[in-house]
């Protein structure tokens, strides 16, 4: 039974007069997207029973009314009315009732409208009981979610992209420290993030927190803990990717961890890449170890979904239906000049002042939207579906812009001259006072990058799909120009995922999305209305969905049947066979491991079959899923080459022969190969970034060497062609990021542990080197301490001598020393890249 406020409320939801004087707002805020004086529509009465409307609404406890409720202030906060004293004491209650109180921010002086004193008791009760153990308050959606987190053993929630997902989530693991009471060390937390994109980031918050309890807790990103850290016998908070984590849970001396915690939990459900079913190898595995699991994920109305993959009571979930922030919705197709705000309250609304002259100019097209919107100034973001569109158009866009003078920028560029190249694109994007950001783009510059930006610094960013993965970047404008991710098509899940983060909380009200044609190729038939529809379906799991097909596929792996399918699809199936293998000689007992057993009476004998002949090997196979099982099972069967027992180019290819060899990497071709090595000896022989770069230049023009410029297109290299040295940076990039330090240093690691298991020596930790770029055991261990490589090479060569080591490996560090000693003018970005690691106060 619903009280008479809610009824009320639900009426005032669906009143078409609220609707219509909506519909006002709307066309007036079209109207006013170039206009920075903002005018409006409303008469007198018109704005008074709006006012009454968001009064009522607000004193609902439903999403929608509550959302609602932040949609109409959203809208009536641009115009000159936010300066009424009455309507801000109205947004204050508004938000006191909403319990939105990062809003509050928004408002300048907002403590002035406590003289009610009704106003003023319901905020200081809230501000007692929203208080987060971070010492900021929680919004109630926040509290209600961190009291069911702190009441459970394991939980799964959604909510949209703007909730704060991560700060509820620091603020429970914060929780967790200051009332640990397990005095054996063994309260350690983990963290899983789905690519190395996000670690940073966390590192950051996590150490944040940490402050306040320097002798309990480490922050870890290494699965191999370093000595310094085991010495002082600390609990630890390890942030790792899928891998890291599975490779952390086969080495049985790693000590225990009571919680997991699974963000991007959604990245599980995907059917494209082996990613997911590396999520749900180490999942699996932490379950098996009666570890508290918690799933968060973006916009999952069925939460539940991934208490269901591991068997637990599914009724410990939430889907977050409250927004915070809200979204306004925008289709602009600059090759018609067809341009409209999709509307929540009526038909669409045409744009009619936005007009585009520029025919098959997109990038003009671009920078006269962007110019055209009133929101010119505050941040924004440009989508681009692959790193080399990011690169071309924010370079084009950067010609159209003019130089800006700022010491933090051109830091930025001195650092990028230093340790990249001179000629490198982000430069000229810099001095315009923009920016690209992408994956395989080198850490510490990304880090410069988040930095800058978040600092308003820069205020337009052209992205890719990073963001995907959860960076969190402040948007207020997001602009996506295509409606794929690389080649394939958005989900509509991964669209919401990147557009829900326009609007940031406690900074706005709400963001912009625009989706933006120009070109005819994309945004065709109308799909951009479609993936603006934020009616999300419900989601499933692909070994609930499936049918026979895919168990009797993995039959046909273990019986090491030829199977006909794309290679990526194959892949995912080697994959899970390799998982289902480490279930049956582990006993776990798995949604894949059952369902593969009921398909067909002969499948478990086939299992016990693996399980009675390379049990043995189940580490092995548990650490490298993504090299299929009868690959594995051969080199494990036959004799081995050892490895070489010297560091040298000629070392590299001998290494690659054996492993193009032994993994039939059909692939790879003799020429690659030899390339590979080159590069994979300068990685690991510590050469800087730069210096590779510089060599790579110096030998494609010696040999005249040809570049792909496209698909189609070469061109014999000029090292005075800008475009052409990009192109071999970015290569280089590629080269080192994907396949050395990624697809061959799996092949390596995993032949190095058979090696390892049949008993020959291992003079060179060759995995080691690759995953570190270095061969110097002090390197690696100040990487494994979480510095990034090019500090570690800038503390070895300036300030090796604050660090406490014996046979190169480190004990100790003296911080404040080394705090004092770095030359802060001559060395101020690595200054304040270690001051970001270390939580010192930045320059």
């Amino acid at each position: 039974m619903t009280s008479l406020i809610e009824d009320i409320a639900n009426k005032v939801y669906n009143n078409p007069y609220l609707k219509s004087l909506l519909c006002i707002l709307e066309k007036d805020y079209v109207n006013n997207l170039s206009q920075i004086d903002k005018k409006w529509s409303l008469n007198n009465k018109q704005y008074k029973d709006l006012i009454r409307f968001i009064d009522i609404l607000s004193r609902s406890k439903t999403p929608k009314n509550k959302n609602l409720t932040i949609k109409i202030i959203s809208l009536l906060i641009d115009f000159p009315i936010i300066n009424d004293d009455f309507f801000k004491l109205l947004i204050v209650n508004s938000f006191v009732k909403l319990g939105n109180f990062p809003s509050l921010q928004i408002l300048d002086n907002f403590q002035d409208c406590f003289y009610f004193r009704e106003l003023r008791e319901d905020y200081n009760i809230k501000n007692i009981t929203n208080q987060s153990p971070l010492k900021h308050i929680f919004t109630d959606s926040q509290k209600q979610l961190f009291d069911e987190l702190i009441k459970s053993n394991h939980y799964s929630f959604s909510s949209n992209t703007s909730f704060g997902k991560t700060f509820v989530l620091t603020a429970f693991i914060k929780y967790i420290i200051e009332n640990k009471k397990n005095e054996n060390n063994e309260d350690n937390i983990a963290l899983m993030v789905p690519t190395k994109a996000l670690i940073h980031q966390l590192f950051k918050s996590i150490n944040e927190i940490l402050k306040d309890f320097p002798n309990n807790y480490k922050a870890i990103i290494s699965p191999k803990i370093p000595k310094y850290f085991l010495n002082n016998k600390n609990n630890y908070i390890f942030i790792f990717t899928p891998e890291r984590l599975i490779s952390f849970f086969a080495e049985n001396n790693n000590p225990p961890i009571k919680y997991l915690f699974v963000d991007e939990a959604h990245k599980l459900l995907s059917n494209n890449d082996t990613r997911s079913v590396l999520i749900y190898h180490a999942i699996t595995m932490a379950n098996s170890k009666d570890i508290k699991i918690y799933f968060s994920s973006p916009n999952i109305h069925n939460a539940d979904i991934f208490l269901k993959i591991i068997n637990k009571n599914q009724n410990f979930n939430k889907y977050i239906e409250e927004s915070p922030v809200t979204q306004n919705k925008f289709f602009i197709d600059t090759t018609t000049n067809d341009s409209y705000m999709l509307s929540d309250f009526q038909e669409n609304i045409k744009i009619d002042n936005l007009h585009f002259k520029h025919g098959s100019n997109p990038i003009q097209n671009l920078y006269d939207l962007i110019n055209f919107i009133s929101f010119k100034n505050s941040q924004s973001i440009v989508y681009c579906n692959t790193p080399r569109n990011a690169m071309e158009y924010s370079t084009k866009y950067a010609e159209l812009l003019s130089n800006i003078k700022n010491e933090e920028i051109q830091e930025t560029i001195t650092f990028i001259e230093r340790n990249i190249h001179k000629s490198y694109f982000l430069i000229q994007c810099l001095k315009k006072g923009i920016a690209y950001y992408f994956g395989n783009m080198p850490e510490e510059l990304k880090i410069q990058i988040e930095y800058l930006y978040n600092k308003g610094v820069i205020n337009l960013l052209f992205c890719t799909s990073t963001l995907l993965e959860g960076v969190n970047l402040p948007v207020k404008n997001i602009f996506i120009l295509n409606e794929k991710i690389g080649r394939r098509r958005f989900q509509k899940i991964d669209f919401w995922n990147l557009a829900g983060r326009a609007g940031r909380l406690g900074k706005e009200l709400s963001g912009n999305i625009f989706c933006v044609r120009l070109d005819k190729k994309y945004w065709g038939g109308g799909n951009a209305k479609e993936l603006l529809n934020k009616n999300i379906e419900k989601q499933d799991f692909e070994l609930f969905s499936s049918k026979k097909k895919l168990y009797n596929n993995l039959g046909k792996i273990l019986n090491n049947e030829k199977i006909n399918l794309k290679p990526n699809k194959l892949k995912r199936l080697n994959a899970y066979a390799n998982v289902m293998f480490y279930h049956e000689t582990m006993s776990i007992d798995s949604l894949l491991k059952n369902n593969f057993i009921n398909t067909n009476q002969n499948n478990k004998d086939k299992l016990q079959e693996y399980k009675n002949n390379y049990t043995t090997i189940k580490d092995i196979v548990a650490k490298n899923i993504n090299i299929d099982i009868q690959t594995q099972i051969k080199i494990f069967n036959n004799n081995l080459t050892p490895m070489p027992n010297e560091i040298s180019h000629k070392a590299c290819l001998e290494l690659l022969k054996i492993i193009h060899t032994k993994y039939n990497l059909k692939n790879i071709t003799e020429p690659q190969l030899s390339y590979y090595a080159l590069m994979m000896y300068k990685w690991i022989d510590s050469q800087s970034l730069h210096e590779i770069i510089n060599s790579s230049i110096t030998y494609y023009e010696y040999n005249n060497k040809p570049i792909k410029i496209e698909y189609n297109k070469d061109e014999n290299f000029n090292k005075n062609n800008p475009l052409h040295v990009n192109i071999l940076i970015e290569n280089i990039i590629n080269c080192i990021e994907k396949t050395i330090k990624f697809d061959l240093k799996n092949y390596i690691s995993n032949y190095q542990e058979f090696l390892t298991f049949k008993g020959y020596q291992i003079n060179l930790d060759w995995a080691s080197f690759i995953e570190y770029g270095s061969s110097n055991k002090t390197l690696i261990e100040l990487q494994e301490l979480g510095f990034s490589r090019n500090i570690a090479n800038f503390l070895k060569k300036y300030h090796l001598d604050k660090f406490l080591n014996t046979n190169d490996v480190i004990d100790d560090f003296n911080e404040i020393d080394l705090k004092n000693s770095i030359d802060k003018k001559q060395h101020k970005n690595e200054y304040n890249e270690i001051a970001d690691f270390l939580n010192w106060e930045k320059i």
